[in-house]
C-alpha cells in the first residue's frame, strides 16, 4: 500500500503544501490568524503517474475538482483538489486553469503538476495549476528530468463575458463561459475517472478524504477572503 500525502494550496504564498499537526522533518511552523499552532511540509511539484480525477464536496459542503497521483519512486499518492466555485457561485480561476489541460491528460501517464502565483501591480494574480509531460525517454523523477507544459485550450475559444443591464445597472454576464467550461469538465472527469479497470487501487476517488477537521479548519482560517 502507498504512502499518502494530501496537499493544500497555501494561497498567500501560491505553494503547495502537507499539513502536519506536530513538527516533523523539513516542516515549517505556522500559526493561524487565530493564534493556532501547526507545521507545513512545502513541496515545489509533484511527480507522478495520474490516477484519476473526480468531483466531490468538502468538509464545508463546497463542490471541488479532485485529482491523484501515484510517485513510484516514493510509493506515496498525492492528492490534490480545488474549490469549484467562489462565493458567488462562479467558476473559480484556479479550477478552469485545470479544466483547460484535462483533454491532454490520460491516465496512467507521468505528469508534473504545480501551483502558480505570479502577482502584479493592480492585485489581479495568474494563479492556477500547471501540467507537464516529461520529454522523450528521461526518467520523470531524476533531478534533472525535463518537462513539457501540455496543451491548454486556447483562451480565445472561450465564450467572452457580455455585458448586460440588471435593473438600472450593467453587470457581466459569464452564463456561457460558465456552460462552456462546465460542459468540458464534466465530459474530462467522466474520461478520467476510477473504473474497475484501473490497476492501481489507491487511485479510487473514494480516498479522497480530509486529512483531519483540525486541518480543515486551519486551511478555513487562512482563505483570502
Amino acid at each position: 500500500m502507498s504512502n499518502k500525502v494530501y496537499l493544500e494550496v497555501d494561497w498567500g504564498a501560491g505553494k503547495l503544501y502537507q499539513w502536519l499537526k506536530t513538527e516533523e522533518e523539513d516542516s515549517v511552523k505556522h500559526v493561524s490568524s487565530t493564534g493556532k499552532v501547526s507545521y507545513r511540509r512545502y513541496f515545489n511539484n509533484v511527480v507522478g503517474k495520474l490516477n484519476n480525477f473526480s468531483i466531490g464536496k468538502n468538509s464545508f459542503k463546497r463542490d471541488e475538482l479532485r485529482w491523484s497521483m501515484y510517485n513510484e519512486n516514493d510509493n506515496t499518492t498525492y492528492y490534490l483538489s480545488t474549490p469549484l466555485e467562489n462565493q458567488e457561485k462562479y467558476l473559480t480561476k484556479v479550477v478552469v486553469s485545470v479544466i483547460r489541460q484535462m483533454h491532454s491528460l490520460d491516465k496512467g501517464k507521468v505528469y508534473r503538476c504545480l501551483y502558480y502565483k505570479i502577482e502584479k501591480e493592480d492585485s489581479r494574480n495568474i494563479v492556477g495549476f500547471s501540467f507537464a509531460a516529461p520529454e522523450g525517454d528521461c526518467d520523470p523523477y531524476a533531478d534533472n528530468a525535463k518537462f513539457t507544459t501540455v496543451h491548454k485550450l486556447p483562451i480565445e475559444d472561450q465564450p467572452k463575458w457580455e455585458k448586460v443591464k440588471k435593473g438600472r445597472n450593467e453587470v457581466w454576464d459569464r452564463s456561457e463561459y460558465e456552460v462552456y467550461y462546465d460542459n468540458i469538465m464534466n465530459k474530462e472527469v467522466e474520461r478520467l475517472k476510477y473504473d474497475e479497470s484501473d490497476s492501481n487501487q489507491s487511485s479510487k476517488a473514494s480516498e479522497q478524504e480530509a486529512v483531519t477537521a483540525e486541518a480543515v479548519e486551519e486551511e478555513y482560517n487562512d482563505l483570502p477572503f
